[in-house]
């Protein structure tokens, strides 16, 4: 978990953390290798930081031209892929985990901001969503190379992307209510979705079969990845149990092989969490 001056490591059974990180800014993104051993930070400190669990200080720090507002990570902890905003544009950085730049890409740099990021888990693939007054681009990269596989022309910004672990399978959620979905090899999609609202949230499965998504519409759908036509949606109602539409999701995450999804809205704080083959809740988790 990331704060203001630090990070903070939890173990998954006890609420007090197992390690207090310091760092000399306030930090805006966290990530965390598969088996917990490494954590990457972003930080307004202009700065990325990298952590082992068994360390007290940080391991590594690299500055970055500008504040540090993405950053994920490989399921090994091989590579961190990190993005900054330098005066109105942002930066895309790949990292080893010794600390060592692979590479940096400056096309980016001229695109306003970079939206989102996300990495598959075997570390090969790197998908990127842009956002700029003219173009709304995104980008598949392998991560040997700042020159892209592809690039997909966008209408809107995408506001989340997700990857299959092997990179096979890439999903977007764009402002323009639609969701994308790709595979590796090419920069056409496979298919779309139009939602009645602004998709905020996308994840596919670890394994690439499913794929959970929100939208401003104020449903959460849920597909196989060859189909668009989704298996089911649910409507996200307030947390008093009411239908008034003010509750439109936020955020989603599904597990690896795609049991369980988890979804929060922007009403009351409540999460969802559903069983995959079912339209109804399986439990609520209001915080």
């Amino acid at each position: 978990v990331g704060r203001k001056d630090s990070v903070l490591l939890f173990s998954n059974s006890s609420s007090t953390p197992t390690r207090t990180h310091s760092v000399d800014g306030n930090i805006y993104s966290v990530a965390i290798s598969a088996d917990g051993q490494y954590t990457a930070a972003g930080s307004n400190d202009d700065y990325v930081y990298f952590f082992d669990k068994d360390s007290t200080t940080y391991s590594w720090r690299y500055e970055t031209d500008d504040q540090v507002r993405l950053v994920v990570i490989s399921a090994d902890g091989n590579y961190i892929v990190a993005a900054d905003l330098e005066g109105g544009h942002s930066n895309l950085y790949v990292l080893n985990r010794d600390g060592e730049l692979l590479w940096k890409n400056e096309l980016i740099g001229l695109y306003d901001s970079i939206r989102s990021i996300d990495i598959s888990s075997d570390g090969q693939y790197i998908i990127v969503g842009t956002q700029d007054e003219w173009y709304n681009d995104i980008f598949l990269f392998s991560v040997d190379s700042s020159t892209q596989l592809w690039k997909y022309e966008g209408d809107d910004p995408a506001n989340s992307v997700s990857i299959s672990a092997d990179g096979e399978y890439i999903v977007i959620g764009s402002d323009d209510n639609k969701i994308y979905v790709f595979d590796k090899d090419s920069g056409t999609p496979l298919w779309t979705k139009t939602t009645g609202g602004d998709v905020n949230s996308v994840s596919i499965s670890e394994d690439g079969k499913y794929i959970v998504a929100g939208s401003e519409d104020f449903y959460t759908y849920f597909f196989k990845t060859d189909n668009s036509t989704p298996l089911w949606k649910y409507y996200n109602k307030n947390d008093d149990g009411s239908d008034s539409p003010s509750s439109f999701v936020v955020t989603s995450d599904i597990s690896a092989g795609g049991n369980r999804i988890i979804v929060g809205n922007n009403y009351g704080n409540t999460y969802y969490a559903f069983k995959n083959s079912l339209a109804s809740e399986d439990f609520l988790l209001p915080v």
